[in-house]
């Protein structure tokens, strides 16, 4: 038996829905639809982390993603509060919202008590908490790719510095959300996904805190639409003038299934096995060098407009139950970085939808009004400068003197912030 080309594909299909070039470290590709990835060892980390934009300055905000997606798109996604967001990329967030589910239940634990224990060798709560404070080698994306790389108990404190700056602001506004509006958002939520709470709960993350989440939340949207009305003939007109994928319409797909392989010999075989009469899927099977082999080269139902142009053009220009001819998508770059890295795909398209507007219903209003509020509430509302004003005058005590110069440092180099802090003896 032929043995089975070893380049399985967790880079590659990031590469050919983002256009992004996967990182050197990554030897294998995936042609399967994922979450966007910048293509830094670090940026799976510091995408992943919950960024409350209003509280950063704006070289954080392009690479933020709230991965717990816990409601309604204008409270819980904090990626410039927009309510656009793909069922695929939800799926693959939950999964990593509840790794970090995990993580703050292990933050939950006592010091002494047993973390984990390796081979009869236990690691208490200490232990834990230190190693994690100090863990080498994370950061955080900035605009540009920049990577900020820093301690996560450093991290941490500057999360935890803009998250009661925020709440504070929010306080000498009178913006304070009430606990019927928390209320209201988590029955919409739950409307929408009557599993939401009972997962937060089973991820060990209490009720309360889940409460919490919504309230700051809904805070950012206040304070981002603070004077803000939205008139229900603009709703109406928006909802009819435009075609946005996601928010006004269902984008228009594909599903498809591919075959990948990596030279002129591969596309010469797979093309005599088509021809010779052998089904696709079997032909996936045998002769793909992608993950989706195993299920016959299937790749599910996907947007047509997130797949890279080269793809795109080729879907759009076959006929569903049609074969595509072959697509050459770079993977990457040789370990010198000289040389361009290509696979080459072949896509069955079974079926195509083309794009339509969803149900002007009560629902779809609401968070359209959300949506033009926040677009409003970006031009009237500069929050980045009030909360840069009030960070100027807090005083802030960072009790570990390294945290503290770093904490000053890390303002002035990527902020063009001064601030003063003061650092204790404590670590």
């Amino acid at each position: 038996m032929r043995r089975r080309n070893s380049l399985k594909t967790k880079a590659l299909l990031v590469s050919i829905r983002c256009g992004t070039k996967p990182h050197p470290r990554l030897s294998t590709f995936d042609l399967r639809p994922s979450t966007s990835y910048s293509g830094h060892p670090f940026a799976l980390i510091t995408r992943i982390t919950p960024c409350y934009l209003l509280a950063l300055p704006k070289a954080f905000q392009s690479n933020c993603e709230w991965t717990n997606r816990l409601g309604p798109e204008h409270v819980i996604n904090n990626r410039a509060l927009e309510p656009h967001f793909e069922e695929t990329s939800l799926k693959v967030y939950s999964v990593i919202a509840l790794a970090l589910a995990a993580v703050a239940t292990f933050a939950q634990v006592d010091p002494a008590k047993t973390v984990l224990t390796i081979n009869g060798e236990n690691v208490n709560g200490a232990e834990y908490y230190r190693r994690m404070e100090f863990l080498p080698d994370v950061g955080r994306v900035l605009e540009g790719g920049h990577v900020a790389v820093y301690p996560p108990g450093f991290l941490t404190i500057v999360q935890l510095i803009n998250e009661h700056l925020v709440l504070q602001l929010a306080k000498q506004k009178g913006l304070i959300p009430t606990d019927q509006e928390i209320d209201n958002t988590l029955s919409e939520t739950e409307a929408a996904d009557p599993n939401f709470k009972s997962s937060w709960i089973n991820s060990g993350r209490t009720e309360p805190e889940l409460r919490d989440q919504v309230r700051f939340q809904l805070i950012q949207f206040k304070l981002t639409t603070e004077g803000i009305t939205v008139s229900d003939q603009e709703v109406a007109d928006f909802y009819h003038s435009s075609s946005i994928p996601g928010l006004t319409t269902v984008p228009r797909s594909v599903k498809m299934s591919l075959i990948a392989v990596r030279d002129d010999t591969g596309m010469k075989k797979v093309d005599s096995d088509l021809a010779a009469g052998k089904s696709f899927s079997a032909v996936a099977h045998d002769e793909s060098a992608d993950a989706t082999s195993a299920n016959g080269g299937e790749l599910g139902t996907v947007a047509i407009d997130n797949l890279p142009k080269e793809v795109a053009n080729a879907v759009d220009h076959t006929h569903q139950g049609e074969v595509t001819g072959w697509v050459s998508v770079p993977v990457g770059t040789s370990s010198d970085g000289t040389t361009p890295l290509m696979v080459h795909v072949k896509y069955s398209i079974e079926s195509k939808e083309a794009e339509k507007h969803f149900d002007f219903n009560d629902a779809l209003k609401s968070r359209l009004r959300r949506y033009l509020m926040l677009n409003k509430g970006k031009i009237k509302n500069d929050v980045e400068v009030e909360l840069s004003a009030l960070r100027k005058t807090s005083k802030i005590a960072i009790t570990s003197p390294e945290f503290a110069k770093m904490y000053e440092q890390f303002m002035k180099e990527f902020f063009r912030e001064s601030v003063t802090t003061s650092g204790g003896s404590g670590s």
